[in-house]
């Protein structure tokens, strides 16, 4: 997979981790509570996934069709991991 910067834009809570129980009341949008650890799994391979779609367009965008289909490549592959989780 690619290196990229990509910003962290949500906090996940495992349910099962009550460390984190004070996040629960949070009503920030960037804090998504998940109920296992499949469903977190879930959540940052279509993360994971999204990002690396973006990439592939915007280096697309650019006229950079080699390094946008080893960005679409990763996003397949994302897409794919994601399944495992189902």
């Amino acid at each position: 997979m690619l290196i990229i910067n990509i910003p962290v834009t949500a906090v996940y809570n495992l349910r099962a981790d009550e460390t984190l129980a004070s996040l629960n009341d949070c009503k920030s949008p960037h804090i998504k509570v998940v109920d296992s650890e499949q469903e977190l799994m879930r959540h940052l391979c279509m993360q994971s996934m999204l990002g690396f779609f973006r990439q592939a367009i915007e280096n697309q965008k650019i006229g950079d069709r080699g390094i946008a289909n080893l960005f679409a490549m990763d996003a397949l592959q994302s897409l794919r991991n994601t399944a495992e989780y189902e």
